[in-house]
């Protein structure tokens, strides 16, 4: 009997120690597993590919959803039981490994749907209450009161240019005492081209959210196509928006750090010149300084650190990406609260481009100049031409390192200051439409292809066009601007139209793409073209702010019917919802627990994990 109770006792032992660290290694797995679908954005993948309403992206994505519920639902059904308790672990690990990544999407999935769920009933909801109430604004009315939100007013824009003169001001300074020369920091980009928002915005319209744009221009360095300035500038063969540079002042500080070979300017030198740089820059100066970001664990992951938000991490990332050096400060969590912030969130995104300032204005763009057109206005070009333009590193395809770029971007950030507000969120709802729905569809169709076309067809409309349309109507005419365009498969460039964007010389072997992703997309356009535009724009929350301001505007009249209801449909919602609340609150109570027994055991296994990706990080 004592043996028997002792052989007894040790199974048992032996069972618990396999379970224990089979709930480890699970918990390990399932924040490893998170983490990676939150580095490569698989959830926010999983979102883009359904809503390119595109059957054969749904039809994919229902199957990975049967697949993954086939997965778990299986795992109820199997009996693993082992005499021996390493084989019982292995074989537990590898059911854990094969659900754990079905399980988080499945979550992921619930929650989305639920959160819907509620969204739709919210709508619903304030539709009945504010049935028989005056309308508060008409459709165009809508549309300007949503994308006014969508750039930044002048007050606005001042302000954030004070904020961000903070750093820009530090990095010319580091810019200007290693090589000798005064730097001008220059904004650039959607934001002072009031086309967009700063990240983290708190307005509502993230596909408008983009990045800051720095070019620091040597003023006293020019660029001239002709012998006694600083900088000699060459056309390359083949190009006309590509040039070669050489410097004509060998015992310049900073000729010495960016020339290579027979005094001619190497793009990466001059890109790694800015790049030690902006990397020895203090967090401070950004303005986003945090405990958290202090330290670097786990390939880049700032810091772990349990909050409100459950698990919180940041994470810091400087690299030379085409001719800019980016800064980027990315956040994610684990929270699954934060239903709209699936993916990396960041908080920070900053491209710095070294450039050089051309004296005159380039002859292959003299076109533009003379070109017939109803805007800009001719005081505007002839201002727009006594500015100039600056030449930008930029490394095209092969193994030429020396080739720079004409850059128009201050002359773009004039031409915008030159929109009317209408023609503005015309371009803005555009832009959105772009984003939510013909981004998986056109990969090649970027925001600056768009503000082509834009600046483009500005050119054909006339004052009284803007005056007199209503705003769904300049939409529309836009949307089929882009679409003709597309179907082309032709943008030119707006400076110098014999330059093709979508060609190869941009593209490489991309453009062979183009003409069949741009015929998915004209589809799709000519789709919404015959349904509500607003509605592929204007996001249900938005209606429902409308709807609740029209509720509130509403003069007290006996309700008694409405209000019942009322009652009884939120009855109704709240009984249909209690499962999935209870089943929350279940998943959440299991979840916490076994975060806890199993976060001892799997400690160690962490701390490995850790020291593992340190020295990899160190070695590549």
């Amino acid at each position: 009997e004592n043996f028997s109770f002792s052989i007894g006792k040790y199974s048992s032992y032996r069972s618990l120690s396999s379970s224990s660290l089979s709930l480890s290694f699970s918990i390990l797995f399932h924040l490893i597993s998170i983490y990676f679908m939150l580095q490569y954005n698989i959830f926010k993948k999983c979102r883009q590919q359904w809503d390119s309403r595109r059957l054969q992206s749904q039809g994919a994505i229902i199957i990975i959803i049967l697949i993954c519920l086939a997965i778990n639902i299986s795992r109820y059904f199997m009996c693993i039981n082992s005499s021996n308790g390493w084989i019982l672990f292995l074989l537990r690990l590898i059911m854990i490994s094969i659900c754990t990544p079905s399980s988080i999407v499945l979550e992921w999935i619930s929650f989305r749907l639920y959160q819907h769920y509620l969204e739709v009933f919210r709508y619903r909801l304030y539709q009945l209450l504010s049935y028989g109430s005056p309308t508060l604004h008409s459709k165009d009315k809508v549309l300007s009161d949503y994308l006014s939100r969508g750039y930044l007013g002048h007050a606005q824009l001042s302000e954030w240019k004070t904020s961000v003169a903070g750093y820009t001001t530090v990095i010319g300074s580091l810019l200007e005492q290693r090589t000798g020369h005064h730097f001008t920091a220059i904004d650039t980009g959607s934001i002072v081209e009031r086309f967009g928002v700063p990240l983290g915005s708190d307005n509502g319209l993230e596909d408008l959210q983009t990045d800051h744009d720095v070019m620091f221009v040597a003023t006293d360095v020019l660029v001239s196509d002709q012998e006694g300035r600083s900088v000699l500038m060459a056309p390359k063969d083949g190009s006309l928006e590509y040039v070669y540079l050489e410097s004509q002042n060998p015992g310049c500080c900073l000729m010495e750090n960016i020339t290579r070979g027979e005094d001619r300017i190497d793009t990466m030198k001059a890109k790694n010149l800015l790049n030690t740089i902006v990397t020895n820059v203090s967090i401070r100066d950004f303005g986003i300084e945090s405990p958290a970001l202090k330290m670097r664990t786990l390939l880049g992951l700032s810091c772990l650190t349990l909050t409100q938000r459950l698990v919180r991490w940041n994470r810091i990332h400087t690299d030379i990406m085409g001719p800019a050096i980016n800064f980027k400060v990315k956040t994610a969590h684990l929270n699954p609260s934060w239903l709209s912030k699936d993916e990396w969130v960041q908080q920070m995104d900053c491209d710095f481009i070294l450039a050089f300032h051309l004296d005159h204005w380039p002859d292959v763009a003299r076109e533009w100049v003379t070109r017939h057109r109803s805007w800009p206005s001719r005081e505007d070009v002839d201002r727009i031409v006594s500015i100039g333009c600056e030449v930008v590193p930029k490394v095209g395809f092969g193994q030429d390192t020396f080739g720079w770029r004409l850059s128009f971007s201050q002359v773009e950030r004039l031409l915008s200051g030159n929109v009317g507000e209408k023609a503005r969120k015309t371009y803005l709802a555009v832009k959105i439409f772009v984003k939510r729905n013909l981004k998986n569809i056109c990969p090649f169709l970027k925001t600056y292809h768009i503000k082509t076309v834009f600046f483009y067809n500005m050119e054909t409309k006339t004052g009284e066009y803007w005056e007199d349309t209503d705003m769904e109507k300049t939409i529309r005419d836009f949307l089929e601007t882009l679409s003709n365009t597309m179907r082309s498969g032709h943008c030119p460039h707006y400076f110098i139209p014999s330059v093709n964007l979508w060609g190869e010389q941009i593209l490489g072997k991309s453009a062979k793409k183009v003409p069949m992703q741009a015929k998915r997309g004209c589809q799709l356009i000519r789709s919404v073209m015959r349904k509500n535009i607003s509605d592929f724009i204007l996001p249900l929350s938005f209606k429902c702010d409308l709807l609740l301001q029209s509720v509130f505007s509403a003069r007290s009249i006996p309700c008694y019917a409405r209000a019942l209801v009322l009652v009884l449909v939120t009855e109704l919602v709240l009984m249909a919802s209690l499962p999935v609340l209870g089943l929350s609150l279940v998943v959440l109570t299991q979840t916490i627990i076994s975060w806890l027994i199993g976060m001892v055991g799997c400690l160690p296994f962490i701390l490995l994990f850790i020291g593992i990706m340190l020295a990899l990080k160190k070695c590549f």
